[in-house]
């Protein structure tokens, strides 16, 4: 299989490189900003293994990040593998709007599955929050909180409360308008 993991070089991200490396049939690319985090952890972890490819490049400029898409579908092309196409995108780092148009456009139909990894801060810019009338979705204990479902996490239609919500927690904000995006798709 073919992965793409964008971002994922702490926590989770982690994680999934430990538990997908090992399997000599995954070839997992990796495109993040190279940023050391604690003791190096990444760069250990894909030290002298010949199924991880790692690019460097800030999603925060769209330029590098779009030629870097452009050397890895390049390189994609250029390899051994059969699978010119990724089985997986596994998105951990896709924090703005503008950031899903930057990845779909240039790998439109090269990719079969897209995972976007998002935040339970999404319900701290939705509708149910302006209905619980609380600082943060979560700040009862947790056997107090009552059922939610990933529906609830969506914009009031009045743009006042938008705007209000979008001022309480931009991060939550930003990335339910990437979600709204990718259910489209």
């Amino acid at each position: 299989m073919n992965i793409l993991l964008l971002g994922g070089s702490k926590f989770m991200g982690l994680e999934l490189i430990e538990s997908l490396i090992n399997n000599v049939d995954n070839n997992i690319y990796v495109i993040n900003r190279g940023k050391r985090y604690w003791n190096n952890e990444f760069y250990k972890i894909i030290k002298d293994r010949n199924n991880i490819f790692h690019f460097k490049s800030d999603r925060e400029s769209t330029t590098e990040f779009v030629n870097t898409l452009e050397k890895l579908k390049v390189h994609l092309r250029e390899s051994n593998n059969k699978n010119k196409i990724f089985n997986f995108i596994i998105d951990f780092s896709c924090f703005e709007l503008y950031q899903t148009n930057d990845l779909l456009l240039p790998l439109n139909n090269l990719f079969e599955h897209y995972i976007f990894i998002s935040s339970d801060s999404t319900y701290n810019a939705s509708e149910v929050f302006l209905q619980r009338k609380e600082k943060y979705f979560f700040t009862k204990m947790f056997h107090e909180i009552e059922y939610i479902t990933e529906e609830m996490a969506i914009f009031p239609e009045n743009l006042d409360q938008r705007k209000y919500l979008k001022k309480h927690d931009s991060y939550g904000y930003n990335k339910l308008k990437c979600e709204n995006v990718f259910i489209f798709i």
